[in-house]
């Protein structure tokens, strides 16, 4: 398993990768890491899983994950001719459980916007709730990659789960072009008229490197600080609680509900390969990449 994780370094983002390493040091050695290697059968994969499961203390797309690290590690193993046989070949992958996704009306869309209006992170509120673009996509939006005038933007880079590292999408289809409502595009200009007064404070005028949202000495925003601040914000309000990545469903469900196509809808999130289920009533559209590129999506 370290040996699968060491070979992943060079295939895998780090975030990824961190995940990866916490689900072999935490639940798979612990519990299979003193077994021989040879004699590691279906029967005891499968009970390990049985067992997580159990527990309940991971979600499912772990488990899942689980089964995936496993069976690659025993893949390397065989071509390694350490062992004849994969024995998580022989075990059927744990079943995803559906999650229900909570969404927001327009009516509580707009009445948390309200309530955000005057925080400096209103504008990261608004172009998840109008445009459906990813935290991490809207953390490593900068300047010249909005056109305000044609009322545009263009997602080519993401921030880090850690905050620490600005990095091209994670495949380059995922790059779009996405044109914003005028309610977007006056955010923005207020946003911009303030970052150009924050970087004069600080003795620089304002780059077109420099990040839409970052903090008032302009560095890059930590993702868990701006959910938290939503979080915050979010207890102020008579709405749902819902994930700050419901956000883009609740964009995509406004989309479906007003008869925007299926896969204009996929196109505006980065997705494709559309699927559109019901839950209470409401069309939620579930969510693959997209296999081509840059795409350009209209209201």
């Amino acid at each position: 398993m370290e040996q699968c994780l060491d070979a992943k370094k060079l295939k895998v983002k780090q975030r990824t990768l961190e995940n990866y390493t916490w689900l072999v040091e935490k639940h798979i050695i612990p519990v299979l890491g003193n077994i021989p290697i040879g004699k590691l059968t279906a029967d005891r994969i499968e009970a390990f899983y049985g067992e997580l499961v159990e527990k309940n203390t991971l979600a499912s797309e772990n488990i899942s994950k689980i089964h995936t690290l496993i069976h690659e590690s025993l893949n390397r193993a065989m071509r390694r001719e350490l062992i004849n046989k994969n024995a998580a070949a022989l075990v059927d992958r744990p079943r995803i459980a559906k999650t229900l996704i909570t969404v927001w009306d327009k009516q509580q869309s707009q009445a948390f916007l309200h309530a955000a209006r005057e925080h400096r992170f209103f504008v990261a509120f608004i172009l998840v709730l109008t445009t459906g673009i990813r935290l991490s996509e809207i953390l490593g939006l900068r300047w010249q990659d909005v056109d305000l005038d044609a009322s545009e933007l263009s997602v080519v880079q993401a921030l880090s789960h850690d905050g620490k590292e600005l990095s091209e999408l994670k495949t380059a289809s995922s790059g779009r072009k996405i044109v914003l409502p005028s309610e977007t595009v006056v955010a923005m200009r207020k946003r911009k008229g303030q970052a150009r007064e924050e970087a004069f404070a600080l003795g620089r005028t304002l780059k077109p490197s420099d990040l839409v949202i970052s903090t008032s000495l302009g560095t890059k925003v930590i993702p868990r600080n701006l959910v938290r601040t939503f979080y915050q914000l979010l207890a102020k309000v008579d709405v749902p609680r819902i994930r700050f990545h419901d956000l883009r469903h609740t964009h995509a469900t406004l989309l479906l509900k007003a008869n925007i196509n299926p896969k204009i809808v996929a196109e505006r999130l980065g997705h494709a390969n559309v699927r559109v289920e019901v839950q209470d009533k409401e069309p939620v559209i579930t969510e693959k990449p997209l296999q081509h590129k840059g795409s350009r999506v209209f209201n």
